[in-house]
């Protein structure tokens, strides 16, 4: 089962009495109501609860999967709460590991992020966005067309001779009814001219020349960027429209949003979080034993259990969020 440790979450976006994800078509029969109590929406989901439902409409619109949909829905159900040999307490859960679920994208990003900067530690490396020019053309379209044009960018003279190593990854925005899809890419290597770099790129495009580079003088800012979007691909001005959503989420199916080359290879494998468990002797406890279900716990403090409140303080559970009859 995956882990999580405990961290601040935002103001919980709807009331208690409606945690659980409603469709805004005629049900069907196959999506029934998933297993997770309140408690366990609130401290998995309570900074992105309106955003959510509309999400899993918009998941439901572009034809996702059965499991994909339980699994989405079901996030965060189960919740242990596990206390180590040194006093730390921490959250075991199930976890969907969707793009689309706003907690599970930013563990994979945060984990992906710590990768790329241990592999950029001590060097210098340079911040690349390229454009394609706006068009009517369906995105899925308009997506292949970014990726098999980075594709031969990288195989043109000007790219190897100055490139070592690249992390490209996709962002898509939208305005004026028309998508923007884009590569932002971290490289590292020797100096390379922009006017060069825009005049290979609109050769290769045939109209596209806008072509944005420049040495990162603030790395963690960068990185951190980059290594969200690799975890979902849209900005805000997608999540908020439900056919622009619902069309990338169909369009983006199947893809992985993240292109790495040279010494960057493989960086993109580390973006799943894992918990390692510290080497001790067999002979003792394990490292992380169970206190008790996040329900229970919950349950225990509201009504006396001092312990429980600790314990859940600890956690940061969001009590502001969850009611007024909280201990």
């Amino acid at each position: 089962m995956p882990t999580t440790n405990a961290t601040s979450l935002e103001a919980q976006e709807t009331s208690e009495h409606e945690y659980r994800l409603h469709e805004p078509y005629p049900p069907r029969p196959e999506f029934s109501l998933p297993p997770i109590t309140l408690e366990e929406h609130v401290f998995r989901h309570s900074g992105w609860a309106a955003h959510r439902r509309r999400v899993f409409a918009a998941m439901i619109a572009a034809g996702t999967g059965r499991s994909a949909l339980h699994r989405f829905a079901n996030c965060g159900s189960g919740a242990v709460i596990e206390r180590s040999r040194d006093g730390d307490y921490r959250v075991r859960a199930n976890y969907c590991r969707s793009r689309w679920c706003k907690p599970c994208a930013a563990a994979r990003a945060a984990a992906l992020a710590d990768a790329i900067r241990l592999r950029l530690s001590g060097r210098t490396f340079r911040f690349l966005t390229l454009t394609l020019r706006s068009s009517a053309t369906p995105l899925s379209d308009q997506i292949d067309r970014l990726t098999r044009s980075f594709r031969e960018l990288r195989r043109q003279k000007l790219w190897r001779e100055t490139v070592i190593g690249s992390i490209a990854v996709i962002e898509l925005t939208r305005s004026n009814g028309c998508w923007h899809p884009h590569l932002h890419v971290l490289m590292t290597g020797l100096y390379v001219d922009q006017k060069a770099l825009a005049e290979r790129w609109h050769a290769i495009t045939g109209d596209s020349y806008i072509v944005w580079i420049k040495q990162v003088s603030n790395p963690a800012e960068t990185v951190g960027y980059v290594a969200a979007y690799a975890s979902k691909g849209i900005d805000a001005s997608v999540e908020a429209d439900h056919d622009a959503l619902t069309e990338a989420i169909r369009s983006l199916k199947g893809r992985r949003l993240v292109i790495t080359t040279g010494e960057f290879y493989g960086v993109e494998k580390q973006e799943e979080p894992k918990e390692r468990e510290p080497e001790i002797n067999q002979e003792y406890q394990p490292y992380w034993q169970p206190v008790g279900t996040l329900t229970a716990l919950v349950h225990r403090a509201r009504h006396g259990s001092a312990e429980a409140l600790e314990i859940l303080n600890k956690l940061r559970f969001p009590w502001t969020t969850y009611g007024a009859a909280w201990p």
